[in-house]
């Protein structure tokens, strides 16, 4: 009874996130058709810097919801928020003030629309990230399925628009900002009800009480962006714009739609066991979701591994065969990302926080050691020690969730 109810969740936020991630799929050829790959290989630039900076939306107290009383869970909220509101000031101020040193991180994009646009997806996202987090508080799992419907069809719709209309990086950076406003949109009584008055003490011991967000959870979250995103950064410096757009397509067709997977089965799981304290029955529900994203991931190799290079070719356009390559190599870390990674919000349990930033700091290292290292003998050569990196450092890390489960069985 216990594991079919949180199948039934699962399933509710699955559905809408396949729909979701299918309708970009679909789409696909048409934006590689209106789009070059170097205006995709500046989208991922972009999309690498705002995601590392949008982990600081929020200081992660919102995550913190998940395990606050009523009265914590109103505060929470409303600290959220301004501290979002004061994040994205300042965004703008450093945007500004290190102008020189971002003109040459954004090379090749219009640096007016990166002071206009990476506050706004900072807020915007802030706003999103607090607003999902609510609802699944609530267990709202069908109107969080809804809005990342809303938020991938806007996006991929947007970007169509303005490429007819031949605006380059401007379209595609468009599409990705103001897709947040959608979602944000079908979530927002989350955000806006509830008016409630709050005690003036009540700010001061529930900021005291989850602390650990703020510095230990943030940090930890930051290093996970950095060590995913800092490569494409690097890559940009030492490999020709087309050639991070080939490695962009790889993500956007294959990465994205696991990782938005992974993450409707981790909003479940976090649910769970932040409310459920059986150590059995969290080890139960663990091994049942790990054994079941492997089983998916093992359909998935082959079709890659056997057809990667033509699929990317006929759907997509000759000029974008060669993502079929990188795909053939990516899969696995890919894979290995996505059969870990939903289990990974055990460590969002306040006692297993220092753990998990302990992996994130040394994922960091080595991230960004092998993009350093190797990116300069060339791309495929990278892709492939990046990719035994990648496997053994998440393996590791599915040592450590288990050993953070029996920290809750030890009352640790």
């Amino acid at each position: 009874m216990y594991i079919n109810k949180i199948f039934k969740n699962i399933s509710i936020l699955m559905t809408g996130t396949i729909i979701a991630q299918v309708i970009p799929i679909l789409l696909s050829p048409i934006l590689t058709r209106l789009y070059s790959p170097s205006e995709f290989g500046m989208l991922a630039v972009f999309l690498s810097i705002t995601s590392i900076l949008a982990v600081f939306a929020n200081l992660r107290l919102d995550v913190a919801i998940m395990s606050a009383s009523d009265q914590e869970k109103l505060i929470l909220k409303k600290i959220s928020i301004f501290i979002t509101m004061i994040l994205t000031i300042i965004v703008f101020l450093v945007l500004i003030i290190f102008s020189s040193f971002f003109k040459e991180v954004f090379s090749g994009i219009n640096y007016h629309l990166i002071i206009i646009f990476t506050p706004l997806f900072f807020i915007l996202f802030g706003i999103m990230q607090l607003a999902t987090y609510i609802a699944n508080d609530n267990g709202q799992y069908s109107l969080i399925s809804k809005s990342k419907v809303d938020k991938n069809l806007s996006m991929t719709f947007i970007q169509i628009i303005f490429g007819f209309f031949k605006v380059g990086i401007t379209g595609l950076i468009l599409g990705t900002v103001f897709s947040m406003l959608f979602p944000i949109y079908r979530l927002r009584k989350g955000v806006l009800g509830n008016k409630e008055e709050t005690k003036s003490d009540g700010y001061y011991l529930t900021l005291k009480k989850y602390k650990k967000y703020p510095l230990i959870s943030t940090s930890t979250a930051a290093m996970d962006k950095i060590a995913t995103e800092a490569p494409v950064i690097i890559m940009n410096k030492f490999l020709d714009s087309n050639l991070v757009g080939f490695y962009e397509l790889s993500k956007r067709t294959v990465l994205l739609p696991l990782t938005f997977i992974s993450y409707s089965v981790s909003q479940v799981y976090l649910k769970q066991i932040t409310g459920e304290s059986d150590y059995k029955k969290n080890l139960k529900l663990t091994i049942v979701i790990l054994m079941g994203l492997i089983s998916i991931s093992a359909v998935i190799i082959p079709i890659f591994l056997l057809w990667g290079e033509s699929i990317f070719a006929v759907v997509f356009g000759e000029e974008w065969r060669i993502v079929g390559e990188y795909t053939k190599i990516l899969i696995f870390p890919f894979l290995i990302r996505f059969i870990v990674s939903p289990l990974s919000v055990v460590f969002l349990k306040p006692e297993n926080l220092f753990l998990g930033g302990v992996w994130q700091f040394l994922y960091v290292f080595v991230s960004i050691g092998v993009a350093l290292v190797y990116l300069p003998k060339g791309m495929i050569f990278y892709l492939k020690v990046f990719a035994i990196s990648e496997i053994l450092i998440y393996l590791l890390y599915l040592v450590l969730i288990f050993i953070a489960l029996n920290k809750t069985k030890k009352g640790v």
